[in-house]
């Protein structure tokens, strides 16, 4: 090492420590290392969680909890400079919140420590230092800031009687520190009145007042209160205990005079019953102040002093007894009042009148007589205390700190003059926006804070003194504005009807509480046994229609307001019942389509509140519709078969007619055929053939054949019946039955009149055949002639043949006529008459034929 210097910022940056606290000059000599020591100014920085400082090794705040923190600490990096870190200290400095006045907290060579006695969920700001014997001191490093959790709120103060009765006692208690956590509920607790310790909860809520019912008159109750929030349950408050209020006592009877005094009375009276106090008043007519209470105890006998407030006093001097052989001339009284002796009086009055006194002051009084052989000396001193008075005017109250919604902190400072008395206490009061008064505080504290105001108002404040005179005069009045809270809860909402599905919602605006409302919050209920309110409007209007309401249906509106503050409690429920309305639509109808009618059916739609009285069917080829009675099945009759028709229906009630349903579109059915002609054509021993119908078969027809015992069916129109019995009738009948193409179901017509027959026994075949051919013929004939008309075809063909013969008889006629009618025309007539010869040949084989083909049909 040289003798040269180095300047002193060299050696700084050596230490990492960063900024130095320079005791010496600004270049020192290297030689020796306590000149290095001298500047050396290492400090204690701040370590961020994930590595060294950048600047200077630190502490690391850890297991930060709710009231106590982990601190580390870290020696400055001086290994350069090779300095005994062994007396190496740490300085620690801590503040709350943003202060900047920072308190030691910590001095000493420990790397690890715990900081107690924190305030939950606030905000600290550490400061260190390295000191290095007496001369080396690092600078504080940057601030570093942790804020304590969150945890259970402290203990509340114990509650407060606000009023009591016989049978109750209300209850007032502060709002407990949260210690971060809103608090969410309070629990009182009570004894019931039986003196022991077994407590029990009484109430559990969020206000912080409670009034306790039916209880025993003159009963001591125990109670104590507790706070609850997120993180858990504070402690219990102290006990308290409070009386309800007891029955009056009996009146007493008369004092009596027990003894007499010069400057006292005793008195004494009796007692009625044991265990009340007695309160003793007297009068002193001088004062103008009526009774005034002397004594308050258990005692049947007191002794009244003759005491009398005043603030000045009279003394009467008597003259000595010896003169000195010559008459007194004059008195001199003199006044000590504390700063010596002053002349107050000299004259040959033998008493004096002190005036402009202090109250509540001692003073010495003597006097001295004069004659004319000179002055003698001082009596001795007479002391005397004036009464004090009433203490002064207190300066208005101040603001400590910013007002909250519901509360505020005041303090205040004694009064310029105490009156001659100690101030023993002091008085709050508060007077409210309606001029009420209330006192909030009374005690020997300069400051006090004011629960339970109101968001937003206006409060005036005022504070007095308090002496062993009395009360002193008010002070001037403070007027505070309290903080901007939540809106205060609406009025009941009005709901207005304008139809059975809609309806008006509007609202009053609350009392703000000291900031404007900037939304509402509509909710409703949609069912009477619905537990959970829905949001149905959120916005700044003071009014919402609401649609889409159901008929005859209970809604329970409510209202919320919000301000920057938060949002206050909801309004009380409006309960709305909509009106009845018409009945709702007809969902669906199914129909069952026949030849001439149709089966209606359909589901009873929403009558809306209130009963459905009929319904109407519009049918499209009818003008009116046709109202039936409230069923939901209707045939319609009178339709035309093979016909397509539209069908709607609506229901009607008291209020009025619903809406049509969607229409049907249906297609009546074909009419079934007529019942066909049935013949017997053969008749056997066992058998019959029976025919029916006119011999077409079409694809849509078949026929059913009945008879008693058996049945057929088929398109044709014959059937053979085999396996009869003789002597035993038997009767059938045919019915045609018409298909159907669309698979909707056959059509079957209506059955043919029976035809009743029996078989005879087989003897012979000729006797079998004729009777056979008369059975035959007698039941075709008696068929024919009783049982089955004519049909058109065959009238046709008679007509036709009554034509022909007319015709041919008027031929025959004109050809006689003709005949004898001349000669030339003999001739004509024979040529014509052979013409017509040769016609009538085929007529006559014709018929020949014809009856033979009908002898042979009915062989």
């Amino acid at each position: 090492m040289t003798g040269r210097s180095r300047p002193a910022t060299e050696y700084a940056k050596n230490c990492s420590s960063g900024a130095l606290t320079r005791t010496r000059a600004a270049t020192i000599p290297t030689t020796t290392r306590a000149q290095a020591l001298a500047l050396w100014g290492p400090h204690a920085g701040i370590e961020a969680e994930g590595g060294p400082a950048t600047e200077a090794q630190g502490d690391l705040v850890t297991g930060v909890e709710s009231r106590i923190s982990q601190i580390q600490l870290t020696p400055p990096e001086c290994d350069s400079l090779g300095l005994d870190l062994s007396d190496l200290k740490f300085e620690l400095f801590l503040n709350k919140g943003r202060d900047d006045n920072y308190n030691l907290v910590f001095c000493g060579k420990t790397t690890e420590l715990t900081l107690q006695d924190l305030i939950p969920y606030t905000e600290y700001n550490l400061k260190c230092c390295a000191v290095l014997g007496e001369e080396l001191k690092g600078a504080l490093t940057k601030p570093v800031g942790f804020r304590t959790l969150q945890c259970e709120p402290e203990a509340p103060l114990p509650p407060k009687m606000v009023q009591k009765t016989k049978t109750s006692l209300a209850l007032k208690w502060n709002a407990a520190c949260d210690n971060g956590s809103k608090v969410t509920t309070y629990l009182l607790e009570w004894d019931q009145g039986t003196g022991e310790d077994s407590f029990k909860e009484v109430y559990s809520g969020q206000q912080r007042q409670y009034k306790l019912v039916r209880l025993n008159a003159s009963t001591k109750y125990m109670f104590r209160l507790a706070a609850v929030n997120a993180f858990g349950t504070s402690g219990y408050s102290e006990v308290v205990g409070f009386h309800t209020s007891g029955l009056p006592p009996s009146q007493p009877d008369p004092p009596e005079l027990a003894e007499r005094y010069v400057y006292a009375l005793g008195i004494c009276w009796k007692k009625a019953s044991g265990g009340e106090d007695f309160l003793l008043q007297m009068e002193d007519e001088s004062t103008g102040h009526g009774f005034m209470p002397v004594y308050n105890g258990q005692n049947q006998s007191f002794i009244v002093p003759d005491l009398k407030r005043n603030t000045a006093y009279k003394f009467r001097v008597n003259p000595p007894s010896d003169t000195g052989g010559t008459d007194i001339t004059k008195f001199i009284v003199e006044l000590d009042d504390g700063q010596g002796y002053d002349i107050v009086y000299e004259g040959s009055e033998r008493e004096h009148t002190f005036d402009h006194l202090r109250p509540g002051h001692t003073y010495r009084v003597r006097v001295a007589c004069c004659s004319t052989g000179g002055r003698s000396d001082f009596s001795d001193c007479c002391v005397a205390t004036t009464l004090p008075v009433v203490p002064g005017h207190c300066n208005a109250p101040k603001l400590h700190g910013k007002p909250k919604a519901t509360s505020l902190h005041l303090k205040w400072s004694c009064p310029d003059y105490d009156g001659g008395a100690q101030v023993t206490s002091f008085g709050v009061q508060m007077i409210s926006s309606d001029n009420s008064t209330k006192e909030v505080f009374k005690g020997h504290d300069r400051a006090c804070i004011v629960a339970g105001l109101l968001p937003g108002r206006s409060y005036l404040f005022q504070v007095q003194a308090f002496n062993r005179a009395g009360a002193g005069p008010w002070s001037e009045a403070l007027e505070v504005v309290s903080g901007a809270g939540v809106p205060e809860a609406p009025r009941m909402p009005l709901v207005t009807c304008r139809s059975s599905h809609s309806a008006l919602v509007s609202w009053d605006e609350p009392f703000n509480n000291g900031a404007l409302v900037s939304e509402y919050r509509l909710e409703w209920q949609q069912r009477s046994d619905a537990v959970d309110f829905t949001q149905l409007y959120l916005g700044p209007n003071m009014s919402f229609d609401v649609k889409g309401l159901t008929p005859a249906t209970m809604y329970t509106f409510r209202v919320q307001a919000i301000n920057s503050a938060g949002a206050g409690q909801f309004s009380p429920a409006a309960q709305y019942h909509t009106p009845a309305s018409s009945p709702g639509p007809i969902s669906s109808i199914k129909v069952v389509p026949e030849a001439t009618q149709a089966r209606l059916s359909w589901r009873q739609p929403n009558t809306n509140g209130s009963d459905i009285t009929s319904y109407n069917i519009d049918v499209s080829d009818r003008s009116t519709p046709l109202s039936v009675d409230p069923l939901t099945e209707y045939v319609l009759e009178g339709l035309q078969p093979e016909t397509s028709y539209k069908l709607r229906v609506q229901a009607v009630n008291s209020i009025g007619v619903g809406p049509y349903s969607n229409s049907v579109k249906v297609t009546t059915r074909a009419l079934p055929p007529a019942p066909p002609r049935l013949d017997c054509v053969i008749l056997a021993p066992t058998s019959i053939k029976l025919k029916w119908g006119e011999g077409r078969h079409s694809d849509l027809l078949t026929y059913t054949l009945e008879m008693e015992k058996e049945d057929g069916r088929g398109p044709n129109t014959s059937f053979q019946l085999d396996d009869l019995t003789t002597h035993q009738e038997y009767q059938a009948r045919v019915a045609a039955v018409r298909l159907s193409s669309d698979q909707s179901g056959d059509i079957v017509g209506a059955f043919s009149p029976g035809v009743v027959f029996s078989l005879a026994p087989t003897e012979s075949s000729g006797q079998h055949s004729s009777s056979l051919t008369g059975l035959a013929g007698s039941s075709s004939s008696s068929s024919a002639e009783e049982r089955r008309p004519w049909t058109d075809q065959q009238w046709a063909a008679v007509i036709l043949l009554g034509f022909l013969l007319v015709a041919v008889v008027s031929a025959y006629v004109c050809h006689i006529l003709v005949t004898y009618m001349g000669g030339e025309s003999s001739n004509q007539f024979s040529s014509s008459s052979q013409s017509s010869g040769g016609s009538v040949p085929p007529s006559s084989s014709g018929h020949s034929r014809g009856n033979h083909h009908g002898s042979r049909g009915f062989s």
